[in-house]
Parts: structure tokens; sequence; C-alpha cells
């Protein structure tokens, strides 16, 4: 059967110390392209949006609540 994984609960439960887990600029990018958004003006629209600008590591919750999952 089927087991059901929320995305959000494994976001921010999954990371290697129990915590959130956290994705590069590089990953963040890398997934952002795989959902369509391939301009570079898509990726600073999220970072401006989500606040995230100027942070070295992004929440994966983030990522994925804006990309509407």
């Amino acid at each position: 059967m089927y087991d059901y994984v929320d995305v959000f609960d494994e976001c921010e439960n999954g990371g290697p110390d129990g915590g959130p887990v956290m994705l590069s600029r590089k990953q963040v990018v890398r997934i952002l392209v795989q959902h369509g958004h391939v301009a570079p003006q898509d990726w600073f629209t999220f970072f401006m949006e989500s606040k995230l600008l100027l942070a070295n590591n992004y929440p994966a919750s983030a990522v994925f609540s804006w990309l509407n999952y």
C-alpha cells in the first residue's frame, strides 16, 4: 500500500538532526528550474517574496510553499 508522506512534515522534521531540511542556493534554483521557473527574474521573485534574499541556507518548506505544494 502507498504510504502518504506530508511534504511539509518531511521538510520540517527530515533533516539530519531531526530539524528542518535546509537547502543551499544552488539546490533551491535547481528545484525552481524543475518546476518551470527558468528565468533569473523568477528566482529573484522567490527570494524577495520569501524574505530570504541574503540568507545562506533556505528552509525547504519555504520553497515548497512558494511552489504551492
